[in-house]
């Protein structure tokens, strides 16, 4: 592995090179980014997957529907669609992606929409006969056509003390001088007892500008939630042997947790994004029934379950005590009120900016 990154480091090279000068042609106007109206905050991170983009999209939403009218925007990675989709109530991952199907699988009367050029697409949502107050850019710190009022660059903890360099040699998706642009910074995936000691390293490492804020937050795993009628006959108790299947960047965390939780875990994992297909359905149970414990269920993420739902996939689920593991973004109590006033005092000031 490390000498394919070294074999891979004159690209690298020149992907940062590229990546550094259209960042300079944004920053000197000579590339145009758009403003709107309306604020719109977006999530991103710098490097490849796994940061929780989905589950701080998912808090951002919590926190703003009952004040305003919220949008979703994605790319839609994964989706057989182009263009601009605005996603129905039953709108398949194949039609929207599965990041924007869980968002609206799980909140049925939020604006969801996937287009690969954002600013036409919140042109269109502004177009709509109920525009959105808000919009939530999802995965877009990259993308600076258009120019977001806020924001929130989120940066896994486990990464702060691994070396990473930039893509193909690593994972970072631009240099780390992109940093500055966040207002907000959110420390993901931390210990949930982070020591006040970390806390002060991690931040006198980013030497943040006076304008950013950073926030250290970590996973917070629910009960799993059944999703067949055979999961519903199911009290799930410590020693059940749990059947985990994945296709996540980051399986190793939900799979520690259920360690925690349950006697015994067999983990299936596929790559991120994985389109499941009848195939993959039907050796998932083959080794959910090869599970010699009478005691068993299987678990999969909330991402998982929008690409295992497709009528040629679930047939086969149905038969089994199948559930999905919810999880959110948590704030240490200090944390989560000063997260929160800065959310809604940015989307309270851009409304008064828009009505003045």
């Amino acid at each position: 592995m490390i000498v394919l990154r070294i074999l891979l480091l004159p690209l690298a090279l020149l992907y940062g090179f590229a990546v550094l000068a259209r960042n300079k042609f944004y920053d000197w106007n000579i590339l145009p980014s758009k403003a709107f109206s309306i604020p719109v905050i977006c999530v991103g991170n710098i490097s490849m997957g796994g940061t929780g983009k989905t589950p701080m999209v998912e808090y951002l939403t919590r926190l703003l529907q009952d004040r305003l009218r919220v949008a979703t925007l994605s790319r839609g990675y994964g989706r057989k669609t182009k263009g601009f989709v605005l996603a129905g109530r039953d709108s398949s991952y194949k039609e929207i992606g599965d990041e924007p199907a869980q968002y609206k699988y799980k909140f049925p009367g939020l604006t969801v929409a996937v287009c690969e050029k954002r600013v036409p697409a919140i042109e269109k949502l502004m177009s709509c006969s109920f525009p959105p107050e808000i919009v939530l850019l999802d995965d877009a710190f990259q993308h600076r056509a258009v120019s977001a009022g806020l924001n929130i660059l989120l940066l896994e903890y486990s990464r702060f003390s691994a070396f990473d360099f930039l893509f193909p040699s690593g994972t970072l998706r631009e240099w780390k001088s992109g940093i500055g642009r966040a207002g907000i910074i959110v420390v993901t995936k931390c210990p949930e007892n982070i020591s006040p000691g970390m806390r002060k390293e991690i931040t006198d490492s980013l030497r943040l500008r006076s304008h950013q804020r950073i926030y250290f937050s970590f996973p917070g795993y629910e009960p799993p939630v059944a999703f067949t009628a055979m999961a519903k006959t199911v009290q799930p108790r410590k020693s059940f042997h749990v059947l985990l299947v994945t296709g996540i960047a980051r399986p190793e965390i939900p799979e520690a947790h259920l360690r925690s939780c349950y006697r015994n875990v067999t983990h299936i994992k596929y790559s991120d994004h994985h389109p499941y297909t009848s195939r993959d359905v039907e050796k998932i149970e083959k080794s959910f029934l090869a599970l010699e414990s009478q005691e068993k269920i299987l678990i999969t993420t909330e991402k998982d379950l929008m690409r295992l739902l497709p009528a040629d996939t679930n047939k086969v689920l149905d038969a089994l005590p199948c559930f999905t593991l919810p999880v959110r973004i948590c704030f240490p109590e200090p944390d989560k009120n000063s997260f929160d006033r800065d959310i809604l005092g940015y989307a309270g000031e851009a409304q008064g900016t828009k009505a003045s």
